[in-house]
């Protein structure tokens, strides 16, 4: 009996021996897969709460460049996307022959159909008719949040009603190039600041040579409105219209010029008749850069065809004069300036990634562009130099950089006037001027026609 109960108590003492070790396993395995559970759901939770790579945003930039890597905008998004990795610019050229005005028509047609416009290229004329159709986002509080005074910026800053909507990246201040050679043939000194629009007429007499085939004139002028009257625009803000928004027309500067632009046609001869220069319609540079007229008013823009080039090749100097006056004024150094402006779309989704770039493009990146940077805080003078580069054989820097950075050079200031249709005001005035030449009217006469077809335009407005 005794034997029985021994072997009994080993029986329920192995038993318990094997159940608390099958118990221990178990929980050695729940252990282990709680274990598992645990790095599985702190992984997760990592996954979660670690910061996605972050998307560039994409937004284009619309200009008048042909698609060519090796136009100045595409160099420039190309460095602007080689140095930073939150915005890639993609360039949008819409015309391939850098026509203005077929590219503002396309660009119109996108902006309406809602089409991405982001960052868009103007000049002064097209980005102060665009802000007021409305399609422009006003700039002032991208300026305010960055503590960015334009004025201390850029050397023009255009308004419309009080805001803002483009930044200036290049400027062109008007000058008159003169033909070193003609010059110096003609024992006349180089105009400095103080000359007048008298004086001018009579060194293009003096420069005026030979007959028929062999002429050559004292000056060219083109068709264009800022020719019809360049004093309106070097004198004005607006050069058709007055700060409160009344016609000019009927003002002194218009019959000064028209009548002083006849004289130099039928008594002088030191310049080509307006009817066959609308007649034949000829590049705007050729006559000068072949020396078929010795002296051109024109923006400083004319670099780029100054310096050896394929297009107008020559091998005479080019020497630099202030833009001259109306006589009896003695304000020296106003000019007409001209220049180009970035603007974003009112439609565009990615406003603050586009003015990044904007600003980036009119402050270091403008040196990609051929042209005088309108960035007050860059290095005017080492600019010049850089794009005139080996060329000093056919450009005089000392004059140049004389006229442009005097400081007596100056402009009429911004108009706070913007209208529509600016561009329809300009027509009027080079219909005016081109009337007076062919129907021989009187300026009064064509003054009057031009205050009527202004105030046509106007009433329609209404």
């Amino acid at each position: 009996m005794k034997k029985w109960s021994f072997i009994m108590l080993a029986c329920v003492l192995l038993l318990t021996t094997f159940l608390t070790a099958c118990g221990k396993d178990n929980n050695a395995g729940d252990v282990k897969e709680n274990k598992k559970a645990e790095v599985s759901n702190q992984a997760e939770k990592a996954n979660t709460e670690s910061p996605k790579p972050v998307e560039p945003v994409l937004i284009k930039f619309y200009s008048h460049e042909k698609n060519d890597a090796n136009e100045p905008f595409q160099k420039a998004i190309k460095e602007f996307n080689e140095i930073q990795s939150e915005i890639i610019v993609e360039n949008v050229s819409l015309v391939q022959n850098a026509d203005m005005n077929q590219y503002i028509e396309k660009l119109d047609v996108l902006m309406a159909a809602g089409e991405q416009v982001d960052g868009v290229f103007f000049t002064q004329d097209h980005l102060q008719s665009h802000a007021a159709l409305g399609v422009l986002e006003p700039l002032g509080d991208y300026f305010s949040k960055e503590s960015i005074n334009t004025a201390d910026e850029y050397f023009v800053n255009p308004t419309h009603d009080g805001q803002q909507y483009g930044m200036m990246i290049t400027a062109s201040p008007w000058l008159v190039m003169f033909n070193e050679e003609h010059l110096k043939e003609a024992n006349l000194p180089l105009p400095d600041f103080g000359w007048t629009w008298d004086d001018f007429r009579a060194y293009a007499k003096a420069l005026t040579k030979g007959e028929g085939n062999e002429k050559r004139y004292g000056t060219f002028f083109p068709t264009w409105g800022e020719f019809a009257n360049p004093i309106t625009y070097t004198d004005n803000p607006q050069p058709f219209l007055t700060e409160d928004g009344q016609l000019r027309y009927n003002e002194d500067s218009f019959k000064y010029w028209f009548e002083m632009r006849r004289a130099m046609e039928e008594d002088d001869k030191s310049v080509q008749k307006h009817a066959d220069i609308l007649a034949t319609n000829p590049n705007i540079w050729a006559d000068y850069f072949t020396g078929k007229a010795s002296m051109y008013l024109t923006g400083s823009f004319g670099l780029k065809f100054t310096i050896h080039n394929e297009t107008f090749p020559h091998t005479f100097k080019t020497v630099y004069a202030p833009v001259p006056r109306m006589p009896g004024q003695t304000e020296e150094g106003l000019t007409i300036m001209s220049g180009d402006y970035l603007a974003i779309g009112n439609k565009s989704k990615h406003k603050g990634e586009t003015f990044k770039f904007l600003r980036w493009l009119s402050t270091e990146g403008a040196v990609h562009i051929p042209k005088q940077s309108a960035w007050k805080n860059g290095d005017g003078v080492a600019n010049v130099k850089k794009l005139v580069g080996d060329n000093t054989d056919v450009v005089d820097i000392d004059s140049f950089v004389h006229v442009l950075f005097d400081k007596r050079v100056k402009t009429a200031g911004s108009s706070k006037v913007s209208v529509p249709y600016a561009g329809q005001l300009k027509k009027v005035l080079e219909e005016g001027f081109t009337k007076f030449q062919l129907d021989k009217t009187t300026a009064e006469e064509a003054q009057q026609f031009m205050m009527d077809e202004g105030k046509k335009i106007m009433d329609q407005q209404k």
